[in-house]
């Protein structure tokens, strides 16, 4: 079996908090499969054919894509409370 940790440490508010799954040996193959080709470097006319990403390559940058991705979630949502609690602007009346 194959698992896969998330770890997250923070102030003594946060603490640390860890979430464990577990994964089939033939889950986490078909994981790597999915990650070597999802996160592969693009060919470019300057490297045609770039190599193929390790799998350590593939979940290092899968890891990377879900920060990014929480990231732009989290600062979406606080976007979304400051804009709404600004009073909307006033119409505009020409009479």
């Amino acid at each position: 079996m194959g698992s896969i940790t998330f770890t997250g440490v923070g102030d003594a508010s946060i603490g640390t908090k860890t979430k464990t799954y577990t994964i089939s040996n033939a889950d986490m193959n078909r994981f790597a499969a999915w990650a070597i080709v999802t996160f592969a470097t693009k060919p470019t006319n300057a490297v045609p054919n770039p190599p193929a990403l390790s799998v350590a390559q593939a979940m290092s940058a899968w890891a990377d894509w879900c920060m990014a991705e929480t990231k732009t979630r989290v600062v979406a949502r606080e976007r979304a409370i400051a804009q709404a609690a600004v009073a909307p602007t006033p119409p505009f009346v020409a009479t």
